[in-house]
């Protein structure tokens, strides 16, 4: 997903989105733009961020009540489309299915989602054992301190006893991070400090 519709903007179709890639630009200008049904979508940005939204046309919108109609739609890009995240950094797409093993290289399961609530990147980890319900885990060096997605894997530190169940009901649709980034500091490109296992816990 690189984009969510916000609502409509003016009384001519345009739209708020909230973009979810960089450059934002990226949305006019890739040729694979598609809604959630697959439908090609061609957007036209009137507008570059404000408050992290951006203000575009779409071919075949014209009114305010067609433009409403398209609130919560999601916009998607062929992987193949995005430019290169950049060292350390990781597109959604690149998460999901990942192998999740311990430092021994014992497999734990398997990544499902990644998250960001507005206090980081998590990424969402299924257990081998279909009947364990799922949790999250924070997407930083001090419990993911390798990833590789050549191979298929990431290594993730999951202190005993730990269990962050993943949130069923939000004020807000969960955030799609641009790109989510794991380093010693910080899971994205700008959050708090990084904490490890030895300073934050989950019963």
């Amino acid at each position: 997903m690189v984009g969510l519709i916000r609502g409509a903007r003016a009384l001519h179709g345009q739209v708020r989105v909230r973009a979810l890639v960089e450059p934002p630009t990226l949305l006019a200008s890739a040729k694979g733009l598609v809604d959630e049904n697959g439908a090609p979508v061609k957007v036209v940005i009137e507008s570059l961020p404000v408050t992290g939204e951006i203000v575009v046309s779409i071919a075949g919108v014209t009114t305010r009540e067609q433009a409403e109609a398209l609130k919560g739609k999601k916009l998607f890009l062929p992987r193949a489309e995005l430019p290169d995240p950049g060292e350390g950094a990781y597109y959604e797409a690149d998460l999901q299915g990942l192998e999740a093993r311990d430092a021994e290289g014992v497999a734990l399961g398997s990544v499902v989602a990644s998250h960001d609530y507005g206090a980081g990147a998590f990424v969402e980890i299924q257990p081998l054992d279909a009947a364990e319900p799922s949790f999250m885990l924070p997407f930083t060096a001090a419990y993911v301190p390798q990833v590789d997605s050549a191979q298929g894997f990431l290594v993730a530190l999951v202190p005993e006893g730990w269990r962050m169940p993943v949130k069923v009901k939000t004020t807000r649709p969960p955030r799609t991070p641009r790109k989510s980034k794991r380093s010693a500091k910080s899971p994205v490109a700008t959050s708090p400090a990084d904490q490890g296992p030895s300073d934050t816990g989950a019963s």
